[in-house]
Parts: C-alpha cells; sequence; structure tokens
C-alpha cells in the first residue's frame, strides 16, 4: 500500500493546478496536505477497528471501495493536453535537473530539510 501511495501521490498533486484557480493554489495546496494529514492520523485507527471487527479482508475491500469514486471521476475528466514546443526530455535529465534545483534553491532546500527532520 506504501509503495502504490508513493507512486500515486505525485500524479494527484499535479491534478491541483488544473482544478483550482490560480488565485486560490496555496490554499487548496495547503487544504489537501491537511487532508492527507487527516486520514493518515484517523485511517490507521479505523483500519485497526475495521480489521478487529469484520477481519482484514474486510479492511482491503472497504479500501479498494473507496477509490471507486476516484477512479470514476479520473475516467470521466476530459482533460486538454498541453501543446509543448519544446523536445521530450528524458528521465534520467530531468530527475537530475530536479535533484540539482533542489540543492542549489535555497528556499526549496529550507522547506526539504524541514519535512525530512520532521518525517
Amino acid at each position: 500500500l506504501g509503495i502504490g501511495a508513493a507512486m500515486a501521490m505525485p500524479a494527484q498533486q499535479a491534478t491541483t493546478p488544473e482544478l483550482v484557480p490560480k488565485a486560490i493554489l496555496g490554499p487548496a495546496v495547503a487544504l489537501g496536505s491537511l487532508s492527507m494529514n487527516i486520514a493518515r492520523s484517523i485511517g490507521p485507527a479505523l483500519g485497526g477497528l475495521i480489521v478487529a471487527s469484520a477481519g482484514i479482508e474486510w479492511a482491503f475491500a472497504i479500501n479498494a471501495l473507496s477509490f471507486m469514486g476516484v477512479v470514476a471521476v479520473l475516467v470521466a475528466w476530459c482533460r486538454e493536453p498541453d501543446k509543448s514546443t519544446l523536445p521530450p526530455e528524458p528521465f534520467g535529465v530531468a530527475l537530475r535537473a530536479g535533484l540539482r534545483y533542489a540543492t542549489q534553491a535555497t528556499v526549496l532546500k529550507s522547506v526539504l530539510i524541514k519535512a525530512a527532520s520532521f518525517f
């Protein structure tokens, strides 16, 4: 579940700027982060109650069902693809550029250090 969440999270976060007007993007990102933190604190307790009362199979079944609404919205979403005039960039090159930016940008470096310290 953790690996799946780690793979899905960047895609989920990338949709926020497309769904929210730029003027309220900051509060929308903060609300998304808040909801994830609430889910991480309440989710294990609810999962434990479900496992204790109904068994592990039901916990996984309810988790799978909870994603059906998200899947339905994503299937129905008709997103216009961005038209880029830039050539495609290989993954490794883009990853190195992102890491280089993260280590050089003072504000981002500060946020990353605080987040790493917290976790």
